[in-house]
């Protein structure tokens, strides 16, 4: 089935899983480890995404956008989810219409929800409306607190929440992205404007679609100068969405020629391809970093104190997460009134030291221009 059929047909004798989840980039991302768990406790079965869309913003990567080229579902059931749709009953009768005609043995509900009120609402819909026989839910989401933040209180990473609402073992941390052969050539591709001698790149994500998500651009630019002091042969790649595009340029502006702006430039999974060639990450709370935990690159992840602590760290080991406490902790502002108080906090020594554990413990490979898809 190609991506854009709408609706799989049914197959005879075969009644589909449905799993329902939304969000973007990083969201979609943790929750590949579940997925592929109800892929593999469902051989033979068909799997069928159910996923928002949002037709109205620029750049958005719906779900189906990452899991579609992974083969881990067979087809893919959207509904627009813009403001203006959600008010038509006329939507939710056509979302009825294309699940009931599928006919699910199964809806698997992994869209985040925190009110109880939300959790009953999704159920009644697929238990009743859609006539689904069986139906699993994550449980209700926990809202951070400011003063369980500040007394060290850890939360579930997402990744795991999930793999646990389907029943998945503790082996879902060693799942990895597969990345498809045109994404390594794409890479490739977007790669050959570095110098020949760039035998070590490092990636760097200095952006974020949710400003109170981003640590200062002239202490990514202070922070860049200094890992590129260290050896010749050393080059920056800075990734991220189109909305990170105009940063990027004036970052590589003052790097030079050791450095290639990617942000909106590639793909998503050309992005991975990249990364896949990095001794690793430094950057923001974001979908890049996401894209190199699931691809284990080692992070060095600078994370605002809105969220639980923990929660959206990446999925792999050998990450450094910086993270301070302040007292408007757990605030979920999107938007800081603070000036970014918490990313403030951290300094550009620190992270250039958690660097340097990071990027020891990784023995750069063959050189990145040399390789293959």
């Amino acid at each position: 089935m190609q991506p854009s059929d709408p609706v799989p047909p049914r197959l005879a004798g075969s009644r589909p899983v449905v799993i329902y989840r939304i969000g973007q980039l990083g969201d979609t991302l943790l929750s590949l480890p579940a997925i592929d768990a109800v892929r593999r406790q469902n051989p033979g079965k068909r799997l069928v995404l159910l996923t928002d869309r949002h037709p109205e913003q620029k750049g958005f990567v719906s779900s189906w956008d990452i899991i579609g080229p992974t083969g881990l579902c067979d087809g893919v059931i959207f509904y627009d989810a813009s403001d203006q749709a959600l008010r038509k009953w006329r939507t939710y009768l056509k979302l009825v219409q294309k699940i009931r005609s599928i006919a699910p043995s199964e809806v698997i509900n992994l869209a985040p929800r925190v009110r109880f009120s939300d959790i009953r609402r999704d159920e009644y819909f697929f238990r009743v409306l859609c006539a689904v026989p069986a139906y699993r839910a994550l449980p209700a989401d926990d809202e951070p607190k400011s003063s369980s933040i500040r007394g060290g209180v850890q939360g579930e990473p997402e990744w795991k929440r999930l793999a646990r609402a389907v029943g998945a073992g503790a082996d879902s941390s060693q799942f990895e992205l597969r990345i498809p052969r045109w994404a390594s050539q794409e890479a490739q591709s977007a790669l050959s404007a570095l110098p020949k001698n760039a035998r070590r790149l490092v990636a760097l994500g200095p952006g974020s679609k949710m400003p109170a998500k981003r640590w200062p651009a002239e202490r990514f630019a202070e922070v860049g100068r200094r890992i590129l002091e260290v050896d010749d042969g050393t080059a920056i790649v800075i990734l991220g969405g189109p909305e990170d595009q105009e940063l990027g340029d004036k970052l590589q502006a003052g790097w030079g020629v050791r450095c290639v702006n990617l942000a909106g430039r590639v793909s998503v999974f050309g992005s991975a391809a990249t990364l896949s060639r990095t001794v690793g990450y430094i950057g923001n709370d974001s979908g890049a970093m996401h894209l190199a935990g699931i691809i284990g690159v080692p992070c060095v992840a600078l994370f605002s104190a809105r969220d639980i602590p923990g929660k959206w760290i990446p999925l792999g080991t050998g990450h450094r997460i910086l993270q301070k406490t302040v007292d408007c902790a757990g605030c979920m502002l999107e938007v800081c009134n603070r000036n970014n108080l918490c990313l403030t906090e951290i300094g550009v020594d620190e992270v250039v030291t958690a660097w340097e554990s990071v990027s020891a413990a990784k023995t750069p490979g063959a050189h990145p221009l040399a390789s293959t898809a």
